[in-house]
């Protein structure tokens, strides 16, 4: 799927997105030290209305072209700090690309605490459902 069309999705199934703030101790040469990859720049972005927070994960140079695994620290109101997966695995980043893996992230009048899959849209319909994909 284009990657325009992918973040197309994203952007009208997630509201909050758009009234997110930078947040975080990291600087914006360094990002933030959310990831156990040195070779990860983290910017979080956090809704205070929401309380949702959106995860911009990739790598620290767009030269790198092989995959990186790493882990996620994430910030969510029901568990506190996690590191993510959360049982066993790792998140991997291939190459050049990015991900905005999201917590505290409301759809209807439900919320997922966390997710390593990114979303892709939550369907206008009178159910809870969101829509989540990983490649």
């Amino acid at each position: 799927m284009a990657e325009i069309k992918l973040q197309a999705y994203f952007l009208h199934a997630s509201p909050s997105y758009l009234t997110s703030v930078r947040y975080g101790s990291g600087s914006l040469a360094t990002g933030a030290t959310y990831s156990t990859s040195s070779e990860i720049y983290t910017t979080q972005l956090f809704d205070p209305v929401s309380l949702a927070n959106f995860y911009v994960v990739r790598q620290t140079t767009n030269k790198k072209t092989s995959n990186t695994d790493f882990t996620l620290k994430v910030n969510t109101t029901l568990l506190g700090e996690v590191t993510v997966p959360r049982f066993s695995g790792k998140i991997t980043l291939a190459g050049r690309e990015s991900k905005i893996l999201v917590s505290n992230y409301h759809f209807g009048s439900s919320k997922l605490v966390y997710s390593t899959a990114e979303v892709s849209s939550s369907p206008i319909i009178p159910i809870h459902l969101t829509i989540l994909y990983r490649f």
